[in-house]
């Protein structure tokens, strides 16, 4: 854990990135915003989440290639990552560290990746999976029957292949190929496939035209319609957790 003072200077370093990061984007037309806690802590606190110091951004998978080539800086670098199977990127601070007791504190922000995907009723389906393992269940993308059903399911699939997440991954991944083949409509929007996430699955017009919110008195690019966004994150996002309840 770190102190008051220390989490303020690693929050100050994180922005510094998160400045860099979002003017290259802008000047080069990238559509970019704030995700998760960011998102959140922006809407609910103008800033970080008080106890938080992530910053977390996405961009469109087709843009990921642009960026990763031509972002340039003296202070910062993008870097691929492959946590526990879970791909993003991670843009690190090259000259600067935190000193927090007897450890470095990491300085970076995470970038995730989106992409377009159909109205599917497969796809929903085996995105349930993230859900049940997560005992989370997209009430948005389902009527209170199916629900149901999908929690009764749950007991009986524990111990299957069905909830090896490689296993959805690659469900999703090829239901995503098979419409582009097809050339199908792609009217909403979610993480890719290898961002090992559940779907959170937004209409593209949910997202889209970004509206700009003030973060730490500096102005970023949020989803148009963050309310919506955000409850299918968090639910009732503008209360509180407990003290022993982390955001993330």
């Amino acid at each position: 854990m770190y102190n008051s003072s220390e989490l303020k200077k690693i929050q100050q370093k994180k922005l510094e990135i998160l400045i860099d990061i979002a003017k290259f984007c802008n000047e080069n037309k990238i559509r970019y915003w704030l995700d998760s806690g960011t998102l959140l802590g922006a809407v609910r606190h103008s800033g970080f989440i008080p106890w938080d110091d992530d910053i977390d951004i996405i961009i469109m998978q087709e843009d990921a290639k642009f960026l990763k080539e031509n972002y340039k800086s003296e202070n910062f670098e993008i870097v691929d990552t492959n946590e526990e199977g879970i791909n993003f990127y991670k843009v690190i601070s090259k000259k600067e560290q935190v000193q927090v007791g007897n450890s470095i504190a990491e300085l970076d922000i995470d970038i995730f990746l989106v992409t377009y995907y159909p109205d599917s009723l497969k796809l929903k389906f085996w995105n349930s999976f993230f859900h049940l393992k997560k005992n989370r269940i997209d009430r948005f993308s389902f009527s209170l029957f199916f629900t149901n059903i999908l929690i009764n399911l749950k007991r009986k699939l524990e111990k299957t292949k069905l909830f090896n997440y490689k296993n959805i991954e690659k469900k999703i991944a090829y239901i995503l190929d098979e419409a582009k083949k097809k050339n199908k409509a792609m009217p909403n929007i979610a993480y890719t496939p290898d961002c090992g996430f559940y779907l959170i699955i937004w209409r593209e017009d949910e997202i889209f035209p970004l509206k700009k919110m003030k973060f730490e008195g500096i102005e970023f690019n949020i989803p148009n319609n963050y309310d919506t966004y955000l409850k299918k994150m968090y639910y009732s996002y503008m209360d509180l957790p407990s003290k022993r309840k982390k955001e993330f």
